[in-house]
């Protein structure tokens, strides 16, 4: 779903943005290029990142920013960055490279499919490290380590519903129930 929303929000920044837009775009990307190399942190990086791909929709169109903003929300709670794996770090630097330059030169198919790219790389170097997170917090859950607490705050998933001839339909109309 993000791949979509941001490959269609950099193919409209290559289409509609304007010469200050642009501007912006590349200078944070020249910003974190910068950083990168001066070793700055994962958490540092992460921040830079979300302004990368927030100028860009907000060039693009601003319901597509108001959807990230949502989106954006429910990653943070992963807790799991890809700016925390080195090879990870350099692929990101080529990746938003080559976005960066496809929405200068206007270039409506490239700027949309690098974004596509780049967001299914991310998300395939992520994967393993989301697994990993989510074996952790449910067996916390099983444990009952933190359960009502943490529930609370939205940090943990509800456990699976305990399986019943109820039907899907039934479920749905009443999640508490299953």
């Amino acid at each position: 779903m993000r791949a979509t929303l941001e490959g269609m929000a950099a193919r409209q920044a290559a289409q509609r943005a304007s010469h200050a837009e642009k501007n912006v775009i590349n200078a944070i990307h020249q910003d974190e290029t910068q950083m990168i190399s001066q070793g700055a942190n994962p958490d540092q990086l992460a921040k830079i990142n979300m302004r990368f791909h927030a100028s860009i929709l907000a060039a693009a169109n601003p319901f597509l920013t108001e959807s990230f903003d949502r989106l954006s929300r429910l990653l943070i709670l992963l807790g799991v960055t890809a700016y925390t794996l080195p090879s990870r770090v350099r692929d990101i630097t080529k990746e938003h490279q080559s976005i960066n330059a496809a929405i200068q030169s206007s270039n409506l198919e490239k700027a949309e499919e690098a974004m596509k790219i780049h967001l299914m790389h991310g998300l395939e170097a992520r994967l393993p490290a989301l697994v990993r997170v989510r074996a952790r917090t449910h067996a916390r859950v099983r444990c009952g380590a933190d359960r009502g607490q943490r529930r609370l705050r939205g940090a943990l998933p509800l456990p699976p519903p305990a399986r019943t001839k109820r039907s899907v339909a039934a479920r749905v109309a009443a999640p508490g129930l299953a």
